[in-house]
């Protein structure tokens, strides 16, 4: 072996050196253990990908037959044990109305607190703001009518989908 082979050979020794330093450091894996799984990390970067854009393309129809609400808005408010979770369940069953199904918990920060919108943060943060954690609680446990009724209702809204019309009609 040559002296200049030999120079080009401890470059890639301390380049290897180096590449193990930074990918333990940022992975907290060794070089050889990220050279074995990188190809399976690659595919499943490359599924991840495939399932956003199959996602985005089962959003489209509903996207395209969503339709406005255009009818007026009522807001029920109650106190507590007043008969107001009955008239909503009525309103809910009503085939003609739109009916939240829930208590309306839009707070902001916190449930108790009505938020305060600035108008010139954008949609982005409106939605944060807006945004009920319960339909992702709902999405994954299904929506009981209340907490001692056994029978669950499927509450199939994904949040991005959700996300994407609001987006899609404050534009419009």
């Amino acid at each position: 072996m040559t002296e200049k082979s030999k120079g080009r050979l401890s470059q890639f020794d301390s380049g290897n050196s180096t590449a193990a330093q930074i990918i333990s450091a940022d992975r907290g894996i060794s070089l050889k253990t990220y050279l074995e799984i990188r190809s399976q990390i690659k595919a499943i970067k490359r599924k991840m990908k495939e399932s956003q854009l199959h996602l985005n393309s089962v959003y489209q129809p509903y996207l395209e037959q969503v339709q406005p609400v255009t009818a007026p808005l009522a807001l029920i408010s109650q106190i507590q044990r007043s008969g107001g979770s009955m008239l909503s369940q009525l309103f809910d069953g009503h085939p003609e109305v739109h009916a939240h199904p829930h208590e309306l918990k839009v707070g902001y920060p916190k449930k108790q607190y009505w938020p305060e919108i600035n108008l010139n943060d954008g949609p982005e943060r409106w939605f944060v703001i807006l945004f009920e954690d319960s339909v992702i609680e709902h999405l994954r446990y299904g929506y009981k009518k209340m907490a001692k009724y056994e029978e669950t209702f499927l509450f199939i809204f994904l949040p991005s989908l959700q996300h994407k019309i609001f987006l899609k009609y404050l534009k419009s």
